[in-house]
């Protein structure tokens, strides 16, 4: 078994255990919502990269409201967000706009199950858009 495969399993199963003990608690449900997603560190970083935010909300459950006061769905927002401002991507402002936009759209999906979660994830788009400037996306 290679390192990072026998540390991808023993973390996966750390994981398991804290949620399972703590299920109904606060911090079990925010261990659960920070699932980690191991890439193949053979790929080339950009293709690490992609790996990991086209599978960011895979096991992320974005329909817990008690979650919304904790830094949790603020801290995914903007990690999942992160790839478009990632300089080693060398996005030019057309092409981080048309993904914001797209991850816009996916992130309203994530968090549309439910009314609550999605004002919360609409208000805190728009506000971040404006606040950087980005009128091609605050206007949601």
């Amino acid at each position: 078994m290679l390192f990072y495969e026998k540390h991808t399993l023993q973390s996966i199963t750390i994981n398991i255990l804290l949620t399972t003990e703590n299920a109904t608690s606060l911090s079990g449900i925010m261990i659960k919502n920070n699932p980690f997603y191991f890439v193949n560190p053979d790929d080339e970083l950009k293709i690490q990269d992609f790996e990991r935010k086209e599978h960011y909300w895979d096991l992320i459950n974005t329909n817990e409201p008690e979650l919304i006061n904790t830094p949790l769905y603020t801290n995914h927002i903007l990690n999942y967000l992160s790839y478009y401002m990632n300089p080693k991507m060398h996005f030019d402002e057309n092409e981080m706009n048309s993904g914001f936009i797209k991850s816009v759209d996916i992130i309203l999906d994530k968090f549309g199950n439910n009314e609550v979660m999605k004002q919360f994830a609409l208000k805190y788009l728009q506000l971040g858009f404006k606040e950087i400037g980005n009128e091609k996306c605050y206007s949601i």
